[in-house]
């Protein structure tokens, strides 16, 4: 589709539209050129294109294959100007968006893998206060039965009641912390 066509005398841009079929005459004056903006064009108007500006085959192959390098080239009288199309700065927007996509995606997964991580420690900290909590858990009851002061306790008036319940408490404490310490609690 050729979507400008256009003469320039003297540097500055004529007013209104320039026909294709006037574009090669115009160019002919002194001082003028005309600007010509294709996109995606089809073969019916390069070839129209080609037989208004009498163009080289060359020129015409290169106007063809649009993605290319920005160049300028002299074919006999005509100056080419190859310019890079809004389709490559298209192109580089979505490969830019598309990187930016993964880097976005990328920084996710690293934020997730932060917080779970953060939560696995927070888990290992509860089930060490969590273990701890319930070793002292048997002397605190303990405790609190013998310090109801109750006058009726059998094991208040044997002579081995207080190192035996001294003794049942370290027993009973130790083989929690074995079982913690071998789950892999504490």
């Amino acid at each position: 589709m050729i979507v400008d066509c256009a003469v320039y005398e003297d540097g500055c841009r004529c007013a209104g539209g320039l026909p294709l079929d006037e574009a090669g005459q115009a160019a002919q004056r002194d001082g003028s050129f005309v600007w010509l903006g294709v996109y995606e064009p089809s073969e019916e108007e390069f070839d129209a294109v080609r037989r208004e500006f009498d163009l080289h085959e060359l020129a015409v192959e290169d106007a063809v294959h649009a993605h290319q390098r920005p160049k300028v080239e002299l074919y006999g009288d005509t100056l080419l100007v190859v310019l890079k199309t809004a389709r490559d700065v298209h192109d580089h927007l979505l490969r830019v968006s598309g990187q930016i996509e993964s880097f976005r995606d990328l920084l996710s997964s690293a934020l997730q893998a932060n917080l779970t991580q953060v939560a696995v420690r927070q888990n290992d900290d509860m089930r060490k206060i969590s273990a701890w909590v319930a070793i002292l858990a048997v002397p605190t009851g303990v405790a609190a039965i013998y310090g109801m002061n109750f006058d009726t306790m059998p094991e208040l008036d044997w002579a081995f009641g207080y190192p035996s319940v001294l003794i049942l408490i370290v027993v009973i404490c130790s083989v929690l912390y074995r079982r913690f310490r071998r789950s892999g609690w504490l």
